[in-house]
């Protein structure tokens, strides 16, 4: 089973390394703890912002997202929409399983008004700096629009 690209230490790496590029974030690492903490030992020095939340189940790259979901209760990906939920952490991010994050995104956490579903967002690199694109890959559903002419 896959559990992300290179997972779980290209995450934590990665993690870290926003620590250190921003003084405001507090970094909640949500897993298995064992192994978070080994990739904290490999790195060596960090800040100690960083809090690990223990999630016994991993939902893999190959699972189908309803039935993982359904399945492992106590999946990272339940516990982190669980902490979002009550207002413990205020985003979350994965590098697992899209389809799983989503699903576990829209089934768990309130959305904003007007919005239906949860949106997948890829950061760009441009000459003027970098860009962020939201819903790259989202599947088109038409819907009815009504328009007025206000003129």
């Amino acid at each position: 089973m896959r559990w992300g690209d290179y997972a779980p230490g290209a995450i934590v790496r990665g993690a870290v390394q926003a620590l250190q590029d921003r003084d405001d974030l507090i970094l909640v690492l949500v897993g298995k703890e064992d192994a978070i903490r080994a990739e904290l030992e490999r790195i060596g020095s960090y800040p100690d912002r960083v809090e690990i939340v223990h999630a016994s189940e991993v939902i893999g790259m190959d699972e189908t997202p309803t039935e993982a979901l359904r399945q492992k209760k106590d999946s990272s990906l339940m516990v982190m929409a669980h902490l979002a939920a009550a207002r413990e952490v205020d985003a979350m991010i994965s590098a697992g399983n899209t389809g799983a994050c989503a699903a576990v995104a829209q089934l768990r956490l309130r959305p904003l008004r007007g919005i239906n579903r949860p949106g997948i967002a890829v950061t760009l690199p441009t000459f003027h700096g970098p860009v962020v694109l939201c819903d790259v890959g989202a599947t088109f559903r038409p819907s009815r629009v009504t328009c007025t002419n206000t003129r």
